[in-house]
């Protein structure tokens, strides 16, 4: 019974998460909701050798959730024109740069294991 209680809840956390990530706007609840509400409930209980395991493990999260909020938003156009509003290119290219390298060192630390 444990167990498909704590699927549950990872389900929630996880629908919680992409309701975040698919709303727009409000920068300050998706971080709060990231780390306080999702992050810190989708990895499972803290022991006090697991603390900083967890901690790095919700970080993690909270910043992949970000890039992929960022890299996944709509590109606002400048009024009466058809170009791109710079800053919203400039932060989508970030994002994904940012996504790829983490994928990079990602694979590199899994293959050294």
């Amino acid at each position: 019974v444990e167990n498909a209680m704590n699927r549950v809840d990872i389900a929630n956390y996880t629908q919680l998460a992409l309701y975040q990530i698919h709303r727009s706007g409000g920068s300050e609840l998706f971080w709060h909701d990231m780390i306080n509400s999702c992050g810190v409930n989708l990895f499972g209980q803290v022991t006090a050798s697991s603390q900083i395991s967890h901690h790095s493990h919700t970080i993690a999260f909270a910043v992949l959730a970000s890039f992929v909020k960022i890299s996944s938003g709509k590109v606002r156009m400048v009024s009466n024109n058809t170009e791109p509003v710079p800053r919203d290119v400039a932060s989508k290219l970030v994002s994904l740069e940012l996504l790829l390298h983490f994928i990079k060192m990602w694979h590199v630390a899994i293959r050294g294991e």
